[in-house]
């Protein structure tokens, strides 16, 4: 028998509110389901052994996310806010994130409805190396 495994994570750590440091582990290329092309980061935390997905648009007028993420990698800017970049450079950077908590309600695979606290990445600086 052959599975391909890839896909699969743990579930991720609730991490603590405010700023922590990241290392991007991978970055990729993907079209969200809305049809926006956009790019997949996977960070890992310094202090869990848990890595996060942060989805980044690149339709233009919906960048703010990606603009800050790629400050925060050091991303040369070109005249015009012009950023200038291929994936591989992305990788093994070094950036903080700022995570904040929010009540999540869904439905499990017994039909209950659940709730609880997940956490997101919603702001990015340049990071220290761990």
């Amino acid at each position: 028998m052959e599975m391909d495994m890839s896909n699969e994570k743990a579930p991720s750590t609730l991490l603590p509110e405010g700023w922590r440091n990241f290392k991007v582990k991978n970055v990729e290329e993907k079209t969200s389901k809305g049809g926006n092309e956009m790019l997949v980061f996977t960070l890992q935390d310094s202090e869990f052994d848990s890595c996060d997905d942060v989805y980044a648009i690149m339709t233009q007028g919906k960048r703010w996310f990606l603009k800050g993420i790629l400050k925060a990698c050091g991303v040369e800017v070109l005249d015009g806010d012009v950023y200038k970049f291929e994936l591989g450079d992305l990788m093994g950077k070094y950036i903080e994130g700022r995570v904040e908590h929010y009540p999540d309600k869904y439905t499990n695979r017994e039909g209950l409805e659940v709730e609880k606290i997940k956490h997101k990445i919603a702001d990015f600086k340049e990071g220290i190396p761990f």
